[in-house]
């Protein structure tokens, strides 16, 4: 088992380098130099709100939709994601 892995090592080792990790110098000194990468998070959710578009935003926004007609508008399949087709004209608008 181990002549076979040295010999793919051999195989495989494309630098002049005998030494197979390639990144053993670069994490030798992360390690050294005890490099701090934890990272702190805040809950901005309350920050979302969605604009609420004009009478003519809103039209502008249902023909880029394809949704021409009211009953069209009222399909609500949820393929996109949302629970309505009003719910997605609101966050694109």
């Amino acid at each position: 088992m181990d002549k076979r892995r040295e010999e793919q090592i051999k195989k495989h080792n494309t630098s002049d380098d005998p030494n197979p990790s390639l990144f053993e110098e670069y994490y030798k000194r992360i390690d050294d130099e005890n490099i701090d990468f934890s990272r702190d998070y805040s809950d901005k959710s309350s920050n979302r709100h969605l604009h609420e578009p004009s009478k003519e935003e809103e039209e502008l926004t249902w023909e880029r939709m394809h949704k021409l007609t009211p009953e069209e508008r009222q399909v609500n399949c949820a393929s996109c994601g949302y629970g309505n087709c009003r719910s997605m004209m609101m966050a694109i608008g």
